[in-house]
């Protein structure tokens, strides 16, 4: 299951903006509506270390694990968040995620290494005790496929438009049926 601070549900928005005032106007509506930001690169570290927001925000941060396709190098995480940390523009609680690049395959050998790379990332964050940091890598092929990738969070993204007919069990074609009712 999910955590969820207070009993509050989040909502995580993405930078989908092309321009950098469009931008900051994403961070200005995320502080207003306390939405949940996913920082995955080092332009939208900036922008939110720049962005003129009176209160701290819940963040995720994305680590590229072996999708490559977002998040930053594991290499580079532990220095981002410390960035973000002394912005004073990250609240008490963020989430470390990543992204499965074959979940789908519970068998193969790169969901070892990418786990890997994740605890690894973890493992190297200087968390200090007024903060708490949860992780996700469990997405929807994740949640069906890889028990032992459920963290504090679980993305069910696709699963919850009833995409289980790849994996479907008994109790999975209970659970779709219900959804399709």
């Amino acid at each position: 299951m999910s955590t969820v601070p207070n009993n509050n549900l989040p909502f995580s928005a993405f930078f989908l903006a092309p321009s950098t005032l469009s931008r900051i106007h994403l961070i200005l509506v995320a502080e207003k509506y306390d939405f949940w930001l996913l920082i995955e690169n080092h332009r939208q570290k900036h922008d939110l270390i720049k962005a003129p927001i009176k209160k701290p925000l819940n963040l995720w941060l994305g680590v590229d694990t072996g999708l490559h396709r977002l998040g930053f190098h594991p290499s580079e995480i532990s220095s981002v968040y410390k960035d973000l940390m002394s912005s004073k523009k990250m609240k008490r609680t963020s989430v470390l995620a990543s992204h499965f690049a074959s979940a789908d395959q519970p068998n193969n050998a790169a969901i070892t290494q990418q786990l890997k790379k994740f605890d690894d990332a973890f493992a190297k964050l200087e968390v200090p005790p007024n903060h708490h940091m949860e992780r996700s890598i469990a997405n929807s092929a994740a949640i069906l496929s890889l028990p032992t990738s459920y963290l504090e969070w679980q993305r069910p993204g696709s699963v919850s438009y009833t995409h289980l007919r790849a994996h479907e069990t008994k109790a999975n074609l209970v659970c779709r049926l219900l959804l399709e009712k």
